[in-house]
């Protein structure tokens, strides 16, 4: 016990020791999101891709207050089998803006899945009607206005 008081004190000593830094640098400035504007305007880099569209639910009503994010797909050789990708760290990510429009400038050119929600939490996959995710091909260059984008979304807390 004697021991373990002694350590205490010797640590609380030494940290008595080390200098506060006091030269704290400030963090960067934030960056505002660009706001969504109509119609499809080429990305900005040659190339690269963009992606515009409205989110709206299945009556049409724009979906607000969460993000769309954009999973890339990746394929077998014969592309007969493929999987997406959400990198939560990675994946293009943007605000929907008050009446359900995103727009993404500057992505790679691949092939996406649009995923509506948060992209660790409670989200929504872009699907066809027979059910399977819908896959959209990002060219660079060019800018794919994909229009409004049906989705089953009931608002979450």
């Amino acid at each position: 016990m004697r021991m373990i008081a002694l350590l205490s004190i010797g640590l609380l000593l030494l940290a008595g020791c080390v200098p506060l830094q006091t030269d704290l640098s400030p963090l960067p400035a934030a960056t505002a999101i660009p706001a969504a504007t109509d119609g499809a305007q080429p990305p900005s880099d040659a190339t690269m891709a963009g992606l515009v569209g409205r989110a709206v639910t299945l009556d049409g009503t724009p979906i607000t207050g969460t993000s769309v994010s954009l999973a890339q797909v990746f394929w077998n050789e014969d592309r007969s089998d493929g999987a997406f990708v959400l990198n939560a760290a990675a994946s293009p990510i943007t605000a929907l803006q008050e009446d359900g429009v995103f727009r993404f400038t500057n992505v790679l050119p691949a092939e996406y899945v649009v995923v509506v929600g948060d992209p660790v939490g409670a989200n929504v996959i872009v699907a066809e009607p027979d059910g399977q995710a819908r896959v959209i091909e990002l060219v660079a260059g060019e800018t794919l206005d994909i229009g409004d984008l049906r989705v089953a979304w009931s608002s979450r807390p």
